[in-house]
């Protein structure tokens, strides 16, 4: 794709917008109960907080890694320090890839704050849902649920609890909750879904995953009375529960109350009863801390049978699936760990089709998630054009000021409201290009052979180079200059010929004619292939036709556009009359290169020129600059030969003509050079075959900087 003109019409695009909160992780110390009490309570003041992990951190910095693996499956914004200290917070925070908050500024900075109370996404008109119909008459039938501060921790887990000042503040507002000071009503909230924590989740919901989650087990965990662990390990595991591509009932108990509880054993059955036939056994009775054996007789107390059998699962999908009814199996010593090991992006989606323009565009849509009240929000744009687009900081904010890229698109933040318009631009690669290198260095400009080769492909389809033969056929036609003076002299420097210096010189340096060659000069090229070659550069304007005149008087060569032709043959030096060069069959057609193409092949920049047609081939997204100088603030300038986007992918690297040219030194170098660029791929390309020895030095050169590899040789550029 070709840099095109500011305003330009792009067509229409499908703008897929997301909306969901900004969401944390919260550190707090080891074994710290006073840490996890107050990390649930601001998670339950928070829209997604249910999905809001808590890491515990050891004394020397240290984070388990299944916290860490929690983390980055979580896909949080933000970490956020409870009660660790500052200095070792942030050096986690760093390894895990997060900014970092202290918790006392959570709704003040950072992109933590981007979220906003529950009930500003569930009204007083929203009704739970009841996945039994089982009521406590302490509290009213509908009310969201959370538990007193002063219950065991299994509670606070299980239920949510919030501050005094945020429990003030939601009654101020006269938000229809309850604070629940039972423990069986806490069990009967998480049965009837209504606990402060499922209210977190209104209006949200997974819109990506990989792996897609399977069907599972429902999961009951059990817990001792003050079973920090056990507790964490149930929050961190509820936090990656899915809620849209599959259905995953879980509850947190007490193992130590539950005998107390009458009829309960009948709301488990009704969590259990009606799900798909997909899995077995009915449910997972998991604990940390309780005995298998305690496990096992709080099961049979409530009627459930030992599963047999190993756990198993199948995908399935329609009405043909049958539903689980009684008697309901469960297995214990089980690690349900694996239901949860999946990749996830949130939010809920709306599209919004567009019509795009180069320097404005407006995206508008209204919001998919209903609001009640203030807050803010976290909002993802992802479309087809964007992902074409690099992904780096700078380049999103060409698109938009103030975005940066996010999962699959570039996420912004924002204040609630109903209907959205977003003003945004789609850049050109040039500027595009631009951006990068002026973040990458202190300055930089075309090279030489880069304003070479500028000025062909801006006048003219430098794909022709992907025609068999073009190459090969401009490259016999070139007139010997520098290059092929330098090689000629190492050349004889290296041979016995004799040397006439004086010949030599006029022969290869001295030459002031542009080379011209008829179609049996083209030594390179099957017969069949020359003229159609020849013709085809001649149509390209990369070439001309011509006669040719040898003058008998002074000796020089000259070559006459078909146009200029005469009757009577002019030599252009002396004026004598002279006659064309001729064959049997009558004169002899000869064709010559314009001066640039000419000069362009003698320096060698064609190959570079070809590189970009392949690539261009392979991705019409590419843009790439056929040479450059750069300069970096601690080294002086250097050369580029290709520096570019690819398919979304920055690349930069070498082209060379001879395969020779790649010894492990220049690799090295080249890498490093493409490492400096932020570059994603590098690119090794010459139009000989390379030898598999220096591939797989280059492939290990780069794999060491973090770069990927891209290789182009005779194989890929000259296939014919």
């Amino acid at each position: 794709m070709d840099p095109v003109s500011a305003g330009e019409y792009l067509g229409q695009e499908e703008f897929q917008i997301s909306v969901g909160p900004a969401r944390v992780s919260y550190l707090i110390r080891t074994n710290s109960e006073t840490g996890f009490r107050r990390a649930v309570q601001e998670a339950s003041s928070r829209w997604g907080g249910f999905s809001e992990p808590i890491v515990p951190v050891r004394a020397n910095g240290r984070v388990d890694a299944f916290w860490s693996q929690v983390v980055e499956l979580a896909n949080v914004d933000e970490a956020v320090n409870v009660d660790v200290d500052p200095e070792v917070a942030k050096t986690v925070a760093l390894r895990l890839g997060l900014p970092l908050q202290p918790i006392s500024l959570i709704d003040r900075n950072g992109r933590g704050r981007f979220t906003c109370y529950p009930g500003v996404t569930s009204s007083e008109m929203t009704t739970p849902n009841l996945a039994m119909n089982v009521t406590s008459s302490a509290i009213p039938q509908f009310a969201w649920t959370y538990a007193e501060n002063s219950l065991d921790l299994w509670a606070i887990t299980a239920a949510g609890a919030l501050t005094p000042e945020a429990l003030k503040a939601a009654r101020d507002l006269h938000d229809p909750i309850g604070v629940l000071s039972f423990p069986i009503e806490i069990a009967l909230a998480q049965l009837r879904a209504t606990t402060g924590m499922d209210r977190t989740a209104v209006q949200f919901r997974e819109r990506w995953a990989s792996p897609p989650p399977f069907p599972s087990s429902a999961i009951i965990w059990f817990c001792n009375k003050r079973s920090l662990q056990d507790c964490l390990m149930y929050w961190n595991l509820r936090s990656l529960r899915p809620l849209a591509m599959q259905h995953l009932p879980m509850i947190l108990l007490p193992a130590y109350e539950v005998d107390h509880w009458l009829n309960f054993a009948s709301g488990v059955h009704a969590m259990l009863s009606g799900r798909a036939d997909q899995y077995s056994p009915d449910v997972f009775l998991c604990s940390l801390g309780v005995a298998h054996d305690r496990l096992r007789s709080i099961g049979d107390s409530w009627g459930l049978i030992a599963s047999s059998k190993p756990p198993s699962t199948q995908m399935g999908f329609g009405a043909a699936l049958s539903l689980r009814s009684a008697p309901f199996t469960y297995l214990v010593d089980i690690d349900p760990r694996l239901a949860f090991l999946w990749h996830r992006r949130y939010g809920t989606i709306v599209s919004a089709p567009t019509q795009v323009f180069r320097d404005k565009t407006s995206v508008t849509f209204e919001s998919p998630v209903h609001f009640f009240g203030s807050g803010g929000f976290k909002l993802n744009m992802s479309s087809e054009i964007l992902r074409r687009l690099p992904r780096r900081e700078s380049v999103a904010r060409l698109v938009v000021p103030n975005g940066h890229w996010h999962d699959d698109g570039i996420e912004l933040f924002s204040s609630v409201t109903t209907r959205y318009r977003l003003d945004i631009r789609i850049p050109p690669f040039l500027e595009i290009v631009s951006t990068l290198l002026a973040e990458a260095g202190t300055s930089w400009s075309l090279s030489d052979k880069g304003r070479m080769g500028e000025g062909i492909s801006s006048s003219s389809d430098v794909a022709t180079l992907l025609h068999p033969g073009v190459l090969e056929a401009v490259q016999d036609m070139t007139t010997p200059r520098s290059t092929h003076l330098v090689k000629e002299i190492e050349r004889r420097e290296h041979t016995d010929e004799e040397l006439d210096r004086a010949k030599f010189v006029a022969e290869y340096g001295g030459r002031l004619e542009r080379r011209s060659l008829a179609a049996g000069d083209l030594r390179s090229l099957k017969k069949s292939l020359r003229v159609d070659v020849l013709e085809l550069l001649v149509d390209v304007h990369w070439a001309e036709r011509g006669f040719r005149i040898a003058c008998s008087r002074c000796g020089l060569t000259s070559f006459v556009e078909l146009e200029r032709i005469s009757s009577a043959a002019t030599c252009l030096g002396c004026r004598s009359n002279q006659s064309y060069q001729r064959s049997a069959e009558g004169p002899v057609v000869y064709y010559r290169l314009n001066s640039l193409i000419d000069r362009a092949s003698d320096q060698g920049v064609l190959p570079h020129l070809l590189v970009a047609a392949v690539l261009n081939e392979q991705s019409s997204d590419t843009y790439v600059l056929p040479g450059i100088d750069v300069t970096f603030a601690d080294a002086g300038p250097s050369e580029v030969d290709l520096f570019g986007v690819h398919d979304g992918l920055v690349v930069a690297g070498e082209v060379k003509t001879s395969a020779a040219e790649f010894t492990d030194a220049q690799v090295r170098r080249d890498v490093e050079l493409s490492k400096r660029l932020n570059a994603d791929r590098h690119l090794m390309a010459c139009v000989e075959t390379l030898p598999e020895a220096i591939v797989t030095y280059a492939e290990q050169a780069a794999a060491r900087s973090g770069l990927g590899l891209i290789m182009l040789d005779r194989k890929k550029m000259r296939p014919s």
